[in-house]
C-alpha cells in the first residue's frame, strides 16, 4: 500500500481579554441547551454574543469563552464586569488592529442582548494564567433584594452591618447537587451592609464575599445547609428576590 500524507498547519492561539456587563435576568454566560419533550432548546449566551464577532474577525476556527467565575443567568453582572479571555483558535488573520476590535465591541453592545463589553484587546498567554490563578483569591461584590418573615428593625439591620469576616460553612446547594461534588466548603463573607429598606419586610442587602461563596443560599440557608446565614442572623425566614454582582475584583494588569 501507498502512504498517503496530508500536511496541515495551524496558528498559535490568539487570547483577547476584557469585561463583560450582563443586564439581562434570561441570559446565562455560556452556551447550553434546555431539554424538553421537543429535543434541545438552544438558550442565548454572552458567550455567543462575543464568539461570532471574534470568529469573523480573526477568520478563526473557533472560539473557546474563559470567565473569571460565572453568575446564575438570572443574575446580572454589573459595575465595571466580569473578566474574560476569548481563546481564538486558529486564526487565519494575526493583524487585527485595536481599532478593528474596539468596532466589535461596539457592534456586540448594539446587537446583543443585555450584553455591554469593556475594551477588549490582544493579551498574552500570560493574561490566561492570571485568569485562573485569580480564581482561588478574588472577591465579589453582591447587591439583593432580601424578604424577612419577621418586621425589619433597625435592631436587625444594625446586627447585619456588624458582619465583618464572617466565616460560612457551605454544603453543597440542593440546586446544584446533581453537577457539583457534596462538600461542605468554607467562605469568608467580609462585610454587609443594607443601604435600604424597602417595607417592613424586604430590603436592600450589599454582600463582600469570598469569589465562590453561594450567596443565594447564604441569605436562606439552603435549609440549613449554609450555616450560619442572614436567615439564622436574623432568627427568621429569609429568602432572595434578586441577585445582582455590583463587581469582581481581579489583581491583574490584563483586566
Amino acid at each position: 500500500p501507498v502512504a498517503k500524507i496530508r500536511p496541515e498547519a495551524s496558528r498559535a492561539p490568539i487570547f483577547v481579554a476584557g469585561r463583560y456587563c450582563k443586564e439581562n435576568r434570561s441570559l446565562s454566560q455560556t452556551e447550553w441547551a434546555i431539554l424538553s419533550e421537543e429535543g434541545e432548546t438552544p438558550t442565548s449566551s454572552v458567550e455567543e454574543a462575543i464568539r461570532e464577532h471574534l470568529i469573523a474577525l480573526f477568520e478563526a476556527d473557533r472560539c473557546v469563552f474563559h470567565g473569571g467565575g460565572r453568575e446564575d443567568r438570572d443574575v446580572r453582572m454589573l459595575g465595571t464586569g466580569r473578566p474574560f479571555i476569548m481563546e481564538v483558535v486558529n486564526p487565519r488573520r494575526s493583524d487585527v488592529s485595536q481599532a478593528e476590535l474596539e468596532v466589535v465591541t461596539h457592534s456586540i453592545g448594539e446587537d446583543s442582548n443585555g450584553v455591554v463589553l469593556q475594551r477588549m484587546h490582544v493579551v498574552p498567554q500570560q493574561a490566561f494564567e492570571d485568569l485562573q490563578a485569580a480564581e482561588g483569591s478574588k472577591t465579589k461584590h453582591y447587591r439583593c433584594v432580601v424578604w424577612s418573615s419577621a418586621r425589619i428593625t433597625e435592631e436587625a439591620v444594625a446586627k447585619l452591618n456588624a458582619v465583618k469576616n464572617l466565616l460560612v460553612k457551605q454544603k453543597t446547594p440542593v440546586r446544584v447537587l446533581g453537577r457539583r461534588a457534596p462538600m461542605t466548603r468554607p467562605k469568608l463573607i467580609y462585610a454587609m451592609n443594607v443601604p435600604e429598606v424597602l417595607n417592613e419586610h424586604y430590603f436592600i442587602l450589599d454582600i463582600h464575599a469570598e469569589a465562590g461563596t453561594y450567596i443565594k443560599e447564604f441569605v436562606h440557608s439552603d435549609f440549613g445547609r449554609t450555616d450560619p446565614s442572614v436567615a439564622s442572623l436574623l432568627g427568621r425566614e429569609a429568602d432572595i428576590l434578586q441577585l445582582d454582582v455590583t463587581e469582581v475584583d481581579c489583581a491583574s494588569e490584563f483586566f
